[in-house]
């Protein structure tokens, strides 16, 4: 069973106590003009309702500091060499992996709100998975991307799976024959 939220839980109390109160009203409906308008003004926890379900947070958001843009450092600023200590690719599989996936469904949003270009999310998600131990923490790729934490996971996600999603077209198992010709190339 998935953990609520505390906005979650507000409103689901608020909704409880919303009940009890129109249940508590109900005898009263019979002998008054304009029931609904009077159980309706008499009920604060609805606007409470109303304020906390028109909102996606509780409190204000802060800002997070970020540090200068480090994606336009990567791709335009390193050499390949270094590019590749970055990301564990160089630069041209870089390009010949985004060719690849950039048009999956996955990095498409429906929402209003456009997601971060492939490409970023990319850089974001091959900075994760080829840092080792302590250093794949999410809030220091975070900071490192000038981005949130959130994205770092977003971002990872939706890599592995544009790449899986292709697995079969490039990942093959070789036949007998395939072997002893690769074989014969190593001795």
């Amino acid at each position: 069973m998935s953990k609520l939220n505390n906005r979650q839980i507000i409103l689901t109390n608020l909704k409880h106590k919303i009940l009890e109160r129109l249940l508590a009203c109900q005898l009263l409906m019979v002998s008054q003009p304009n029931p609904i308008f009077n159980i309706v003004t008499n009920i604060p926890e609805i606007a409470m309702y109303q304020i906390i379900s028109s909102q996606r947070y509780l409190s204000a958001r802060s800002m997070i500091p970020r540090a200068l843009y480090h994606i336009d450092w990567l791709m335009n600023k390193l050499d390949n060499d270094r590019f590749r200590q970055e990301l564990r690719v160089n630069k041209d599989s870089f390009c010949a992996i985004l060719a690849m996936i950039q048009g999956h469904w996955v990095f498409r949003s429906n929402s209003s709100k456009k997601q971060t270009e492939p490409g970023i999310q990319i850089m974001v998600a091959l900075e994760r998975l080829g840092m080792y131990s302590t250093s794949a923490f999410i809030g220091w790729i975070a900071r490192l991307m000038s981005i949130s934490e959130g994205s770092v996971n977003n971002f990872s996600w939706r890599f592995i799976f544009a790449i899986m999603s292709i697995e079969k077209e490039y990942v093959i198992w070789l036949d007998v024959q395939e072997r002893k010709i690769i074989s014969n190339r190593i001795k």
